[in-house]
């Protein structure tokens, strides 16, 4: 009798950042600028990058500088090592003289005495203020490498809500709630691409409709625009490179069969974006001018926002159903 062939347990392995990045600055810091939607998650805030390494007083820089979903300036802090002084009075420079709303300190180590001034200045700081201390670390599983950020203090969930999304619906993530709901709703007749979706309590939503796993149409919003696209994520990095490289050598193809199906409703061509520093791709069609945050006309900005949603999907799974089904 052959003997059983023993399956080997593949053991995940931890990393420091610096073990990854060689140079906080050179390395890790563009990288992270690159890829803010992993910190974004670990903060629960839709991040978005302004700019990197931005000058401040006595010749410091801020590593990077966002905006969260509600258009407020967040100023990010990295530091390899363990949490010392010196970072922590450029965190609070950085704060004030940029204006942010937010600071966020990443770090390898934190020490229990910055964890305990994060924890004051988030109990003694204006209702609109909030700090952030996170500790980072690579998981490696064979080739793979998944950065991990853990947040270690954060703004109480009492007094602080800036641009978080908690998992209680309150404040702005009871509005993204409220604003899908009537979105699903308002499908009805005109789609089933939505059909039985969960609103959820963000700015987009996630949609498989093409039979390819990893491949969704997203609809999203931001502060003064509407977004549609194709994001493909499945999983596996080269594998979402050669689904976009194919869908692309057919580029303008598909650009004219989503322009037709578009008509002459909305303006701007699909941007193609391989985002080779990332996991993922995205295939995008954004349009300017539909502001779902205002309070002003609410219902018709909605309505607009609505429209556009439901045109571009139908038209994005139209054009690229078959496309997908050739790869």
């Amino acid at each position: 009798m052959m003997a059983m062939e023993q399956k080997k347990i593949i053991k995940p392995n931890y990393l420091s950042a610096s073990e990854l990045w060689s140079r906080e600055d050179v390395d890790f810091t563009p990288w992270l600028a690159e890829n803010i939607e992993f910190l974004g998650d670990a903060l629960g805030i839709d991040l978005e990058v302004e700019d990197t390494e931005v000058r401040q007083p006595d010749d410091f820089r801020a590593d990077i500088v966002a905006k969260d979903a509600a258009g407020n300036l967040v100023v990010i802090e990295n530091q390899y090592g363990t949490t010392d002084h010196k970072h922590l009075g450029q965190v609070l420079v950085y704060l004030t003289s940029l204006g942010a709303k937010v600071a966020v300190w990443v770090c390898e180590t934190a020490s229990q005495s910055h964890i305990d001034v994060i924890d004051w200045l988030n109990q003694n700081s204006s209702p609109d203020t909030g700090f952030y201390l996170v500790q980072v670390k690579v998981l490696k599983v064979q080739d793979t490498f998944t950065p991990i950020f853990e947040v270690i203090a954060r703004p109480s969930e009492v007094s602080k809500d800036i641009g978080t999304y908690k998992q209680e619906i309150s404040g702005r993530p009871a509005m993204f709630v409220e604003f899908w709901t009537q979105f699903i709703r308002y499908c009805q007749g005109k789609t089933d691409i939505f059909k039985n979706a969960t609103p959820p309590a963000k700015t987009w939503m996630r949609r498989g409709v093409f039979g390819t796993s990893g491949v969704t149409i997203d609809p999203s919003f931001k502060k003064g625009a509407v977004r549609n696209e194709i994001y493909i994520t499945t999983g596996d990095k080269e594998r979402n490179k050669k689904i976009f490289d194919a869908l692309h050598a057919r580029r303008d193809e598909i650009d004219t069969l989503f322009r037709n199906a578009i008509k002459d409703r909305y303006k701007g061509s699909l941007a193609w974006q391989r985002l080779d520093d990332k996991d993922a791709c995205r295939i995008k069609f954004d349009v300017p001018g539909i502001d779902c945050y205002s309070e002003e006309n609410r219902d018709e900005t909605w309505q607009k926002a609505f429209d556009f949603f439901i045109a571009t999907s139908i038209a994005l799974k139209d054009t690229f159903t078959r496309f997908l089904a050739d790869i």
